[in-house]
């Protein structure tokens, strides 16, 4: 009973492995990463920041979410499924399409809820990771799991106490600025998504942002975009229509001069046959004396 149960807790963690790792062969990408979240959602992010440590930004992400693109609560699931069973404990079954669960799973496991109402998202609108996005959650997760090892040091060694507090509150200060930069991505989303004419009913997928050649295209607004479909201009612009000549408006070989019309090779001045003498008294470059030779005896006498 033991082993069969020790084999499907396996087989849960294999199959959620496979589930994200599947995640990078979604055809969408956020509109916003979470390094231009503070620039682009400034407010937001300051209040979801704010609100993180207490459950608000949790619950509201979840509740927003479920809302906005499922059923509402109705469809509410103890962490979607996104976290295995624990030993006795069956996190599907604690208050399903129950708000009061909503509101308990935000506020006992701030941020845990509110990365799953990411992951969420994500699955709804078939989203890829952004392994910048990726990058900076697994930052604020190291500095944590760092904390409490000095911590635990801690308890051994007096002389790790300070260091623990002081890498504590760093470790909470990010956590807290990828919260909130978490809660401006989902808000910019939704509300892309609502302006862009979404309503409930309709697939979200339709409405993400696809991936263009395998990487997010930046648009003037903020956020990202695929290219038009006929590809983007040449960085010297199209050329104008009518711009180049039709194939039949070049010249005919035959109003170009002919051969015969030039000078006939013996209109010019043979070779040698120069005057001996140019006006003034001077001489071609060919038949002048060079710098430095000897004056010949034709010169002296001339």
């Amino acid at each position: 009973m033991f082993i069969d149960q020790i084999d499907s807790q396996n087989k849960a963690k294999n199959a959620q492995y496979s589930q994200f790792m599947a995640y990078a062969n979604n055809p969408n990408v956020f509109a916003l990463g979470l390094k231009d979240a503070c620039c682009k959602e400034p407010l937001c992010c300051c209040a979801s920041a704010l609100g993180s440590p207490f459950g608000f930004t949790a619950c509201w992400a979840r509740s927003k979410i479920l809302d906005t693109y499922h059923n509402g609560t109705a469809d509410f699931i103890c962490c979607q499924n996104y976290l295995p069973p624990c030993c006795c404990l069956q996190p599907a079954e604690c208050c399903p399409g129950s708000a009061l669960g909503l509101c308990l799973e935000g506020c006992c496991f701030p941020m845990t809820s509110l990365s799953v109402a990411r992951l969420h998202m994500m699955d709804t609108k078939q989203i890829q990771p952004d392994p910048c996005d990726w990058q900076i959650i697994a930052f604020a997760n190291f500095l944590q799991i760092l904390s409490c090892l000095f911590h635990i040091a801690a308890i051994f060694a007096e002389e790790f106490r300070d260091a623990a507090a002081i890498l504590d509150l760093i470790a909470d200060l990010v956590t807290l600025s990828v919260a909130g930069c978490m809660g401006a991505q989902v808000y910019h989303e939704v509300q892309r998504d609502i302006k862009s004419g979404y309503t409930k009913g309709q697939s979200p997928v339709a409405f993400a942002v696809p991936v263009a050649g395998g990487m997010p295209v930046a648009y003037p607004g903020g956020g990202m975009m695929a290219p038009p479909q006929g590809g983007y201009p040449p960085q010297g612009g199209y050329p104008p229509q009518g711009g180049y000549p039709p194939q039949g408006v070049y010249p005919p070989q035959g109003v170009y001069p002919p051969q015969g019309g030039y000078p006939p090779q013996g209109g010019y001045p043979p070779q040698g046959g120069y005057p001996g003498a140019y006006p003034g008294g001077g001489m071609p470059v060919a038949m002048a004396r060079p710098v430095g030779a000897p004056i010949k005896s034709e010169e002296m006498e001339r």
